[in-house]
């Protein structure tokens, strides 16, 4: 997207031109949250996002509402290597304090689902922490069903430069 849409929320996938918006809406996270692993998590991903047209991913999906960047998610495709397509996984997702309850968030999930059903995967996932009752709320009005599973992970920032 070239430029930034003027009026209501709009939701699409960030393009090189639209890096400096992205970087301002970076810095406005920051200031929100200052964990310096999330921050540099972002620009990471900026990094490594493609933008445009459908492909491998990962995809950015920028928020505008009056031709401001207010929230984005982190979006990658998760292949299957058997007949199984895969699914579309929202890995983080973020709105800026001042633009929740605008419609932020239901833009950039339905950006999301469009991308979903352009690449023909099977569907679109996320997780969202017990805790957050607005994000659940959410997601259920969305039509997400949440799945029992148990998440594991493997922190390697302790194990890296150990041999």
């Amino acid at each position: 997207m070239d430029t930034p849409r003027q009026g209501a929320i709009s939701a699409e996938i960030a393009t090189p031109s639209d890096r400096p918006h992205v970087e301002r809406l970076i810095a406005g996270i920051e200031a929100e949250d200052p964990s310096t692993a999330t921050v540099l998590g972002w620009r990471a991903f900026v990094e490594r996002a493609r933008s445009g047209s459908p492909g491998s991913g990962p995809w950015l999906i920028v928020a505008w509402e009056r031709g401001l960047p207010v929230g984005l998610a982190c979006v990658s495709l998760l292949p299957k290597l058997d007949r199984r397509v895969g699914w579309l996984f929202v890995d983080e997702l973020y709105v800026l304090a001042d633009a929740r309850r605008h419609g932020a968030a239901t833009a950039l999930l339905q950006r999301a689902t469009r991308l979903a059903e352009t690449l023909g995967v099977t569907g679109v996932r996320l997780l969202a922490r017990p805790g957050n009752c607005a994000a659940r709320s959410l997601y259920d009005h969305m039509g997400y069903r949440p799945h029992d599973c148990i998440l594991y992970e493997l922190p390697l920032g302790d194990r890296r430069g150990h041999t």
